[in-house]
């Protein structure tokens, strides 16, 4: 069972590095955060805006790994549409589970996010994985200045 859930997991990671959602940047952004990573060359820029009922809207565009971009579409998969307080849980919560390299069970985060946290095998990897978590976290402060 291990072999086909590893399979699984890698099948969904390739699916949203080919074909990334929130891809693009939002012309009429409000915020825009940069994070990179110089050990392995990943750049990724998130866009950000809050529509009139308090939504948040997010879009990036990204430079390096297959890894970093499906991190990124699978997170803005997960917070599109989300009030920035209930962004903002989420992220407290998977990014310290992210780092402690749990495996995250599926519900109660969905089975994209369950893959990530399979990288738990391979902590070298991290990095791609937690930029565009964590640069989503510095675009989000930015609403709250």
């Amino acid at each position: 069972m291990e072999v086909l859930n590893l399979t699984y997991f890698q099948d969904i990671i390739l699916r949203h590095a080919r074909s990334p959602y929130g891809l693009g940047a939002l012309p009429d952004a409000s915020e825009k955060t940069v994070g990179s990573n110089p050990l392995c060359g990943d750049i990724v820029e998130i866009f950000g805006k809050i529509d009139e009922k308090g939504e948040a809207r997010f879009g990036f565009e990204s430079q390096g790994c297959a890894l970093c971009r499906a991190s990124a579409s699978i997170l803005l998969s997960e917070v599109n549409g989300k009030k920035i307080q209930n962004i903002s849980h989420i992220l407290s919560k998977l990014i310290p589970l992210f780092k402690q390299l749990v495996a995250l069970e599926s519900p109660p985060w969905s089975e994209s996010v369950a893959a990530l946290s399979d990288l738990r095998r391979y902590p070298s990897r991290l990095s791609c994985v937690l930029l565009p978590w964590e640069t989503l976290q510095q675009n989000l402060d930015l609403f709250r200045k």
